[in-house]
């Protein structure tokens, strides 16, 4: 319907049709397989109410709005389902639902929306229901939130900005192979401290491909500039100082004075620095723990004096 030739005749309150009044039904589709309920210019709705999915119709769409781009290709967003999980028990867990762009092709009643299709989103991909999840190109899903709120990055994550793991809580490496449900992580205790924690409270090793270097606090933020101590194993048992800071290279034991030297939870073969010692008039002397005779000495098994 138009104006003919006296456009004024309509006014922006003009209607073609209107529904109106106190009724249940005001518009009713009653389609067949193959049919469209709407096939606007750019709305499509087919009927369904007969069309079920199977190995034989493995996908249908429930709606579609397309919008031309520069004139030269035609972006259709589709919802539609997708018969993917045909070896689940026969029903709706057979199905993926999905919802997502498709570049260029025509709408189809009955079959794979086609195109060229896009990122979208996919619900109860791989049997994971009451799942949604993020996927390239409508098959290539790189994140996925279980119905149980738990958020899983199956490919992996590639990170391009400071993270955060909030409210002190526990970055969890699951291993290979599980242990009695223990699992080590990195936590920090407290804005001072970065340190490994487990699901069980057991003890936990670090380990390390390389050299194990220290700040000892003085570095900049990002552990490139500044001074630093390190230690290298030899992979034979055997550690060494490294030079990473010019002049350095020493280890410095703990100091006591004679008197306060510990005693208690020493092991044969300790050693430590005694300040006011004496050794050959020189003030100051490496002493040593003998299990055997439960006392220190200095490096010749002499009693030490000050």
């Amino acid at each position: 319907m138009n104006a003919g030739n006296q456009p004024a005749a309509l006014t922006t309150d003009s209607r073609q049709i209107l529904l109106g009044g106190n009724i249940n039904h005001h518009l009713q589709f009653d389609g067949g397989s193959g049919n469209w309920l709407i096939d606007g210019d750019n709305v499509s709705i087919p009927s369904t109410k007969n069309q079920s999915l199977s190995s034989t119709i493995t996908a249908q769409i429930y709606q579609e709005w397309d919008q031309w781009v520069s004139s030269a290709n035609k972006m259709r967003f589709v919802l539609w389902n997708a018969f993917d999980n045909p070896s689940a028990p026969t029903g709706w867990e057979q199905s993926v639902v999905h919802m997502g762009p498709t570049v260029d092709g025509d709408p189809q009643v009955v079959g794979d929306p086609g195109g060229s299709k896009q990122a979208d989103l996919e619900w109860n991909v791989a049997g994971n229901y009451g799942s949604l999840s993020i996927c390239g190109y409508a098959s290539h899903c790189g994140f996925r939130v279980n119905g149980d709120g738990l958020a899983v990055a199956p490919n992996g994550l590639d990170i391009l900005a400071d993270s955060y793991v909030e409210n002190g809580h526990t970055l969890f490496i699951k291993p290979a192979t599980v242990s009695s449900g223990l699992y080590a992580g990195w936590c920090a205790p407290n804005s001072f401290v970065l340190g490994t924690c487990s699901t069980i409270g057991a003890t936990v090793h670090l380990q390390a491909s390389g050299d194990f270097r220290s700040s000892g606090g003085t570095s900049s933020t990002d552990m490139q500039t500044g001074n630093f101590s390190g230690l290298h194993a030899d992979g034979h048992g055997n550690w060494s100082t490294t030079t990473d800071t010019a002049d350095g290279g020493a280890i410095r034991q703990a100091s006591y004075t004679l008197a306060s030297l510990p005693t208690a939870n020493e092991t044969d073969g300790n050693h430590l620095w005694c300040s006011d010692c004496k050794l050959n008039s020189i003030t100051g002397v490496e002493v040593y723990w003998h299990a055997s005779a439960a006392k220190w000495t200095d490096s010749q098994n002499n009693s030490l004096s000050n």
